[in-house]
This record gives C-alpha cells, sequence and structure tokens, in this order.
C-alpha cells in the first residue's frame, strides 16, 4: 500500500495484470507488514471454524459486493473496476479509456463502507 492506494501486483490477479484500488478506512483491517497471502481453501477452512457457517463459497463475497453495490445506486462500471472485472469496456473503449476511475471507486467504496457499518451497527 502506498498512501492512499492499494496495488495487488499481477502475480496474485486473476487477470495477470495489477490492479489499483483506493484504500478506504477499510485498510486498518489489512495487515501493516506486506500483503502475505497463502491459500484462499486455508484461509476459508479458518473462517468457516471461527464463524461456524460452511455452506457458502468464496464467490459469494464477490456476488454480494456486487449486488449491494447495484442495490447501492453505484454504476456497474465502477463495481466492475474495483472487482477487477472489466467487461463493460469494450471495443474502442477498451484500448481507449485509460481512465483509472480512483475517485469514482473510492467515493463507491466508502458508500459500500457506509451500508456495511450500519449492518455491523444494529
Amino acid at each position: 500500500m502506498t498512501g492512499d492506494e492499494l496495488t495487488f501486483p499481477a502475480a496474485v490477479m486473476k487477470s495477470k495484470r495489477s490492479h489499483t484500488i483506493p484504500a478506504t478506512k477499510f485498510r486498518r483491517y489489512l495487515p501493516n507488514s506486506r500483503f502475505a497471502f497463502n491459500s484462499w481453501s486455508k484461509s476459508k477452512s479458518r473462517l468457516d471454524g471461527q464463524s461456524g457457517v460452511s455452506n457458502w463459497v468464496l464467490h459469494d463475497c464477490r456476488r454480494y459486493f456486487s449486488s449491494t453495490m447495484a442495490r447501492l445506486g453505484v454504476p456497474l462500471h465502477i463495481t466492475e473496476q474495483v472487482i477487477d472485472h472489466r467487461s463493460q469496456l469494450t471495443g474502442v473503449a477498451a484500448i481507449y479509456n485509460r481512465y483509472s476511475y480512483l475517485a469514482e471507486m473510492r467515493e463507491a467504496l466508502e458508500l459500500y463502507e457506509a451500508h456495511v457499518e450500519s449492518i455491523v451497527a444494529d
């Protein structure tokens, strides 16, 4: 993480491209040291044990996030920028549009964080 941005290296991304998102206040849940990640399955197993819930798959997290962003009124192309799924940019736009959308992603992520905090606070 540098400043107020979090960059995932290409080596850990399915797209094989580095991916940068705004580091909003939820960054406090990230380790202070360099992000060390070994295995999705090990992490899921640990979470299953801690939560007592096991009838879910990791992709459910992306589905929930994307669906919630839509319900909150976030444009699809911004949600897709956050999750590095850029199906909305095709043809000429995919070639020429190099805008980062960092400001729009920050606004969307802050809206999502407020939504999550409202659920947790209840």
